[in-house]
């Protein structure tokens, strides 16, 4: 289990790679087994994303959430937090950068409060400004996502930019197929039945 320090420690550390600071290197142990421990905060952050998915559900119109809709809410969140340390760690392996990986999966399962804590203000934000201004927030929330995920490929795995650039917009294809996709299964669920 992950110790309130190390939770600390991984804050502060993705905290200084966002602000690309490299000294937040060091506050990531290389490890496989700190890289265990650090899918501990997806457990944390469930409450969070349920609060996000029930107000995806209502802005959808979905009126009863049954069985099917937090079953694909679940297998959503699963997805989102494995695929792209899927695809690193096939890079890493093509490219000889395995060591550096447990290192990165740590930093990125950190990083996540850093984008839930960002995503539930950015919402806030939007909700009390005129709907002209609301896709600003969600750009300027794309590129603050990039930044990050950008800076974690630099100092935690150390690819090159053209690389880790690559990676930051397979990314971005990927979460927008993956939030496009969702919407239509819940909605299509609700009609067909």
């Amino acid at each position: 289990m992950m110790s309130p320090r190390e939770l600390a420690l991984g804050m502060v550390g993705a905290w200084r790679l966002l602000r690309n600071d490299a000294s937040g290197v060091q506050y990531f142990e290389g490890s496989l087994d700190a890289a265990r421990r650090s899918f501990w905060v997806m457990l944390l952050l469930v409450p969070v994303d349920a609060v996000q998915s029930l107000m995806h559900l209502d802005m959808l119109g979905v009126e009863r959430a049954g069985t099917r809709e937090l079953v694909l809410l679940a297998l959503a969140y699963l997805i989102g937090w494995l695929y792209f340390p899927v695809i690193v760690l096939r890079v890493a392996t093509a490219t000889g950068k395995l060591r550096e990986f447990p290192g990165y999966l740590a930093a990125f399962n950190y990083a996540q409060i850093l984008v839930y804590g960002l995503s539930v203000g950015a919402i806030a934000l939007a909700s009390i400004l005129p709907s002209a201004l609301r896709p600003l927030v969600g750009l300027a929330m794309l590129v603050l996502f990039a930044l990050l995920h950008f800076r974690l490929l630099r100092h935690m795995m150390g690819f090159a930019p053209p690389q880790a650039g690559m990676l930051v917009f397979a990314n971005i294809s990927l979460d927008i197929a993956l939030s496009l996709t969702l919407p239509w299964l819940l909605l299509y669920g609700t009609q067909a039945a």
